[in-house]
Order: C-alpha cells, then sequence, then structure tokens
C-alpha cells in the first residue's frame, strides 16, 4: 500500500518537474529534466554561474537493477556500469544530434549515492566519468535531510534490497556536474550508418 502510494507521488512529482525519458530501452538507467540554477554551482576551480541551462540526471527507479537477483554484488556492479555508460552514451549522443538538447550548458544532478562505499571508490568512479563533484550549497538546513528521506523511501520502493545500510539521518548528498563539452567528449560515440 506504501509502495504504491510512493510510486503515485514520484510519478506525479515527474510530471510536474517535467522529467523526461530520453532513451525508452531495457539498459537506460536515467532520465533527464531541464532546469536553471538560482545559486552558483562550485565546480572546480569555477562556478556554474546563476541561469545556466542544466540539464539535471534523475536515476530511473525502475530499471536500477536488483542487487538480491545477482548473482554476486561484482556483477551488479558490472550490469549497472554498464547501463550507465550506455545511458551517457545515448544522452551525448542526443546532445549533439537532438534540437530540444542544443541549450544545455551543464549536465548533472544531486545524490547521496555517489560517495556510498569505502575509499571513495563512487567519487573515483564519477570523476572518471567527467563529473565535477561537490558538496551542495543549500539555505534550507533541513532541505538536504527531506531529500534524502525521499531517495531512502524510493529506493525502499523500486528497489528494497538497496536499501542495506543506508540511513536518511546519515546520507551525504553530492552534486555532479560537467559542461557539456566535457561530457560529450566522455561519452559520445556516432552510431553506424545503416
Amino acid at each position: 500500500m506504501l509502495r504504491k502510494l510512493i510510486k503515485t507521488i514520484d510519478k506525479h512529482l515527474r510530471e510536474k518537474q517535467g522529467i523526461f525519458e530520453f532513451w525508452v530501452h531495457p539498459n537506460a538507467l536515467i532520465r533527464v529534466g531541464f532546469t536553471t540554477n538560482k545559486q552558483p554551482i562550485p565546480i572546480n576551480k569555477s562556478a556554474i554561474s546563476p541561469g545556466s541551462h542544466l540539464l539535471e540526471i534523475h536515476f530511473w527507479n525502475e530499471h536500477v537493477p536488483s542487487q538480491k537477483l545477482a548473482k554476486s554484488p561484482i556483477a551488479w556492479a558490472a550490469k549497472s556500469a554498464t547501463m550507465l555508460r550506455d545511458s551517457f552514451q545515448e544522452l551525448a549522443f542526443q546532445l549533439v544530434n537532438d534540437p530540444r538538447f542544443n541549450h544545455v550548458e551543464f549536465i548533472g544532478g544531486s545524490t547521496p549515492l555517489v560517495l556510498s562505499g569505502q575509499h571513495g571508490g563512487g567519487e573515483k568512479i564519477w570523476r572518471r566519468l567527467g563529473f565535477h563533484l561537490c558538496i551542495p550549497q543549500s539555505t534550507r538546513p533541513w532541505s538536504h535531510f527531506w531529500e534524502n528521506l525521499y531517495t531512502w523511501l524510493i529506493i525502499w520502493t523500486f528497489n528494497p534490497d538497496g536499501v542495506g545500510n543506508k540511513n536518511p539521518f546519515t546520507m551525504h548528498r553530492v552534486e555532479f556536474w560537467a559542461d557539456r563539452q566535457t561530457f560529450i567528449a566522455h561519452h559520445y560515440r556516432p552510431k553506424p550508418q545503416s
């Protein structure tokens, strides 16, 4: 009952925020939405200026592989990495070829999942994918908690075995951003002509 309610709320929020599927495929791991930022976002040694055109990445919850059904944690990680790579390659292709994306200056988002695990392995992976990481600058101290609680509920709803030892009280959110040129350079692959 509660899971059904959360799915309904999630669908409503996606529609309200204009989050959409740019690639309908079993390997699609992300959705995206157009937005602009109100505050500067620090990346590397500079910042994304307020009013920049952003393409925000959102995980496609229903497509996240089940940890329980995977043969091993390594198999799960390999499947997830393949899906993320394929999704980013398709997104880079769309950025180059689909006029809807012509105005996009930066690609990224916010998640508590980047730094999960030991030894900062998640952070290294996201940097290798071309993203700069930063701690979100929030003027509302409770906003991160509510975002983390919502993320935890989404994981519990769509992929319950992924909750593990995640705790919404101790999750640390991280923003990950890449400028358009860097993202395309890392992920664009031309498709063979048919």
